[in-house]
């Protein structure tokens, strides 16, 4: 209990300082890995070893899929979190950033809420921030330069997996720096007092790799522009899996009119 007021304590009068400065900005360079089982890891470890078309697609996904790289610029109140394309044509990482450019995460401490732009189909979502039901179990490690403490907590996040839309929980590892009073992190990830610098749900996985920070940053931390269609994340799916079985169904429509070259 004395080491919770003692980080708590800390977090507020450091904050109260980092407040009055003008805007201060801080990058942030995540790392993201997509955690496979066994069954998973050894399925595509087949393909990868048998199948050379399978080969190339891979490492793209490695690169853009399973391992994601994400710039975030935050400051005490709001941030903006989205994915960096990387691919070994550079023209063809350029085309990619420059055409999610405005699919980004925005996040308001201030108001708990965030926004964010989806695709499939084009959608605005616009929901609550979650309530991780953390608690801080006072373990440290390093993470780079930095002093991190870890946290543990749980969610209950809603997913479309096999055709149905369901609520899941997920336990959470966290480890935040309350040298950066922020309380906020990568994703939708934030509530503890220090910036999250690492978070893993067994399905999922987040590491800090850069942090850099700017007293005075110009960087623009602003909402994306909200869509014609918009809602909660879960009315999103909903609309995801209509447009989805809509799509198939038209696709279905225009194949049944079309004759295969043999029959003409």
């Amino acid at each position: 209990m004395n080491h919770l007021f003692y980080f708590l304590l800390l977090f507020f009068l450091n904050f109260s300082v980092f407040s009055q400065n003008k805007k201060p900005v801080w990058k942030a360079v995540f790392q993201y890995k997509k955690i496979y089982t066994d069954k998973e890891k050894a399925s595509i470890d087949s393909l990868v070893k048998n199948d050379a078309l399978f080969r190339d697609m891979q490492d793209f996904a490695n690169n853009n899929m399973h391992y994601k790289t994400f710039v975030m610029y935050f400051d005490n109140q709001v941030s903006k979190f989205n994915q960096k394309y990387i691919d070994k044509d550079p023209r063809a990482a350029e085309f990619l950033n420059q055409l999610n450019k405005d699919f980004y995460l925005f996040k308001s401490l201030k108001t708990g809420k965030y926004i964010q732009n989806q695709r499939l189909p084009d959608f605005t979502v616009t929901d609550s921030l979650p309530d991780f039901h953390w608690h801080i179990t006072g373990e440290q490690k390093k993470i780079g330069k930095y002093t991190v403490i870890k946290a543990t907590g749980h969610e209950t996040r809603t997913v479309r997996t096999n055709n149905k839309i369901k609520d899941i929980d997920l336990d959470i590892t966290a480890w935040f720096c309350p040298d950066i009073p922020v309380p906020n992190g990568p994703e939708l990830y934030g509530g503890l007092p220090g910036f999250i610098m690492e978070v893993s749900t067994g399905k999922d996985f987040f590491l800090l790799k850069e942090l850099s920070f700017k007293p005075n940053g110009k960087t623009s931390i602003k909402p994306p522009q909200i869509l014609d269609k918009k809602g909660t994340y879960k009315e999103f799916l909903i609309e995801q899996d209509r447009h989805i079985k809509e799509s198939i169904k038209r696709f279905k429509n225009r194949r049944g009119k079309q004759k295969d070259w043999w029959q003409n």
